[in-house]
């Protein structure tokens, strides 16, 4: 067993790195029980492994909607980046419409930038996310408080 606060390989520090990789395996997979026993069992659904991940980024990347239900229920945090690419969760969930819709109902800005600087809201129209990407249209219809810019005088 680790010592309180001492740091394993997976970059947490405190509790039990094995459950928290748990939770990571069970979210990735798409094992909506197994991430519900994680959850029950006191594992924070906010930790981080050594690349910045969190269950909700594995559950959005992989395309498992019920996950992300779960974890967003857990509240799970929206705006938390990862650290290779800065991405937040809903960038990784551009290509799955429905999963980007519950993201931004939840509160996920569509104006949180990656490290090159492409926000979400940018993504939506980059062929490259897929034919199920969600829309750029949809996502301004669904933003609940759009930035406001002032003009210069």
């Amino acid at each position: 067993t680790m010592a309180q606060g001492q740091q394993d390989n997976d970059g947490t520090k405190g509790g039990d790195w094995k459950e928290l990789q748990g939770l990571h395996a069970a979210a990735k997979e798409g094992d909506v029980e197994r991430v519900r026993q994680s959850l029950s069992q006191g594992v924070d659904v906010n930790l981080q492994n050594e690349e910045g991940m969190t269950a909700l980024h594995w559950a959005c990347e992989q395309g498992h909607q019920s996950v992300v239900e779960v974890l967003l229920q857990a509240n799970a945090k929206l705006d938390i980046k990862e650290m290779d690419m800065g991405m937040t969760a809903l960038h990784f969930a551009i290509p799955n419409a429905s999963i980007a819709e519950m993201l931004i109902v939840a509160g996920a800005s569509a104006y949180a930038v990656d490290s090159d600087g492409v926000s979400c809201l940018e993504m939506c129209e980059d062929e490259d996310q897929g034919p199920d990407r969600i829309r750029h249209d949809r996502v301004r219809s669904l933003i609940k408080n759009p930035p406001t810019f002032k003009k210069s005088t």
